[in-house]
């Protein structure tokens, strides 16, 4: 990746980022037990299912997720997702997406 990544936009390198990150992470949780793991999509956590999550991490109901936020954001501009970027997104990112259920357009 080293020797091509100077030639990769922003999509591509967001893209490639993506999928090693949780790789890397699904790889280290390979040796956990089923019953002390669990996978969980941000874009499908919301109110009502936040407090079993809670509880499986033993963190008190009144924690608030919103402390994990970075001190710092992306100064970058947002990212459009364009068709070309999404299909750009998949080329690097494909494996990971079918491991954790995400739907290939």
């Amino acid at each position: 990746m080293y020797a091509v990544w100077p030639g990769l936009d922003r999509i591509e390198r967001i893209s490639w980022f993506w999928n090693t990150v949780n790789a890397n992470t699904a790889q280290r949780l390979e040796p956990v037990p089923d019953a002390n793991k669990r996978v969980v999509k941000i874009e499908e956590l919301d109110a009502a299912s936040l407090p079993a999550l809670l509880e499986f991490c033993g963190l008190p109901s009144a924690f608030r997720p919103e402390a994990l936020a970075p001190d710092n954001t992306t100064d970058g501009p947002t990212v459009e997702w364009t068709p070309e970027n999404k299909r750009k997104f998949e080329a690097l990112a494909a494996p990971m997406m079918r491991a954790l259920g995400y739907p290939l357009r």
